[in-house]
């Protein structure tokens, strides 16, 4: 086979595998618009409808979060409901946005290098806007700081449709804790039930909101992912201790062995 004849083989089957691959994705867009779409869809209708009348009358929304010193809470209020969508042909994200706000300042003092830098990480966490005044010996070693929480914080929720996994991944910011969480939703979540827990979780109402149902295939999928896990460690704990055994018939202590326990610790 010559050059020519070499790479115009290759080309077929670049151009075949090209083909695969968009049919693929073609099919999986497809059954995004048919079982996604109409679901996102559902969801910016509620939530644009749920803000329209939170800013209208504006309830008293209270929010809880260990912002204070040993990790005590601090009740802020929830308000300045914010919507946004990137299309309405092709939903692919929903952003929802709204403010955690004191009623006023709220200060404290804290002595000990150990204790400021603890407070000032979590503040950092939940990136609330606040000051921090230091005191400091002769030396420059941090002996104490006074904070003023002022806020607010920023909270946001995220629905960002998947095409790959035909999924809708619910990102939350600083909703119930600092940084980004992830819950993956498939169709079977998302109906008027779910709408309804939906705005009963954003206005604090339901903490239970997540503990969506698990379908009988994927508790079994689980359930036998967690027994080969457990027969792979079984398999690799047996196989340590019979190398530790050579080793010691051989006069020689299992290093392997005593690693392998002591990194659990």
């Amino acid at each position: 086979m010559g050059l020519l004849d070499d790479l115009k083989n290759q080309a077929n089957d670049q151009r075949a595998r090209e083909a695969r691959e968009k049919e693929r994705w073609e099919q999986l867009e497809q059954s995004y618009q048919d079982e996604i779409h109409p679901r996102m869809a559902e969801i910016y209708q509620y939530l644009n409808e749920l803000v329209k009348h939170l800013n209208y009358l504006q309830p008293e929304t209270r929010a809880r979060y260990p912002l204070l010193p040993q990790g005590n809470f601090c009740t802020l209020f929830q308000r300045d409901y914010k919507i946004t969508i990137d299309s309405t042909r092709q939903t692919r994200k929903i952003t929802l946005t709204c403010k955690a706000e004191l009623p006023e300042p709220v200060r404290f003092y804290l002595e000990g290098k150990e204790k400021v830098l603890r407070q000032q990480e979590v503040l950092d966490s939940f990136k609330l806007r606040h000051d921090r005044k230091e005191y400091k010996d002769d030396n420059y070693e941090l002996l104490g700081a006074d904070f003023k929480l002022e806020g607010p914080m920023n909270i946001s929720i995220y629905f960002v449709g998947d095409i790959e996994t035909s999924s809708v991944n619910l990102l939350m910011s600083n909703f119930e804790q600092p940084g980004v969480i992830k819950h993956v939703l498939k169709a079977r979540h998302l109906n008027q039930e779910f709408l309804d827990k939906l705005g009963s979780y954003l206005l604090r109402k339901d903490d239970q909101f997540l503990n969506l149902d698990i379908s009988d295939d994927h508790k079994q999928t689980i359930r036998q992912m967690l027994e080969q896990e457990r027969l792979r460690r079984e398999q690799e704990i047996a196989e340590m201790e019979r190398q530790a055994r050579d080793e010691q018939d051989a006069g020689k202590p299992s290093r392997r062995l005593m690693g392998f326990f002591n990194k659990d610790k």
